[in-house]
């Protein structure tokens, strides 16, 4: 089953925040800690304020028995990062540490 999750893109139309991603975790590399394949996003403006400045989310669909990273921006000065899985059609968020074990299973 798959699961999706919604990131909003605050100040989209002003680019001058870094804009919410997601990518699956594919393995270790030993330069950039992991492996990571970007996953595409599906926008919607359908909440988005006048001047597109808070309101439009990019939807992303994950796959079960993946692991992803996400990046996403809670406020216009405030922002994190955090690993997640699908299951039954919800996003579980995991440790780090949950992230290297659920890799070392492959």
């Amino acid at each position: 089953m798959k699961s999706v999750i919604a990131l909003e893109l605050i100040g989209e139309s002003c680019h001058t925040q870094s804009m919410p991603w997601v990518c699956e975790i594919t393995g270790i590399d030993p330069q950039y800690k992991y492996k990571r394949v970007f996953v595409r996003g599906k926008k919607d403006y359908s909440s988005a304020n006048s001047i597109g400045s808070r309101g439009i989310y990019r939807y992303f669909m994950l796959e079960e028995n993946h692991v992803y990273e996400a990046f996403e921006r809670t406020s216009w000065k405030s922002s994190r990062r955090y690993f997640c899985r699908a299951e039954q059609g919800d996003v579980i968020k995991m440790s780090e540490e949950e992230v290297l074990e659920w890799l070392k299973r492959g």
